[in-house]
């Protein structure tokens, strides 16, 4: 926010803290969250009511890329583990175990499901009345 003449709330104080949290708790580069939010933005799009089959089309590539790009993370966290999330999918062992499709479909969903939350609750607040609930 440094050196912006405007600070708009939801855009530079909202939004990043849950993406920096679903970061930290998935062990994601700082460096790479912007591109996982903003493919997470693009992959929830259709769920709006509103929305057409350009938006449908661009989920699908999102999607696409979000995997490759928590695919190639997953694979990175075997061989140099952390304290986090995706580190001990990757470690995991025994019949519980998931594949790598359902350790990178886990973090899309904590993803997506965190940044759905909280869109809605942003364009509740922005469509209700001042001095209402």
């Amino acid at each position: 926010m440094a050196g912006k003449s405007t600070v708009d709330v939801m855009t530079d104080l909202a939004l990043p803290l849950p993406v920096n949290v679903i970061g930290d708790l998935l062990g994601l580069p700082a460096e790479g969250r912007d591109l996982a939010a903003n493919l997470v933005r693009d992959l929830v799009a259709p769920l709006e009511p509103m929305s057409d089959a350009q938006a449908i089309r661009q989920a699908a590539h999102a999607e696409d890329q979000l995997a490759e790009y928590l695919g190639t993370l997953l694979a990175d966290k075997r061989i140099h583990p952390a304290d986090d999330l995706l580190s001990r999918l990757a470690a995991a062992h025994g019949e519980d175990r998931l594949d790598d499709d359902e350790c990178v479909g886990t973090a899309i969903l904590l993803f997506a499901a965190r940044l759905r939350d909280h869109h809605q609750s942003h364009r509740q607040r922005a469509g209700s009345t001042p001095g209402q609930p």
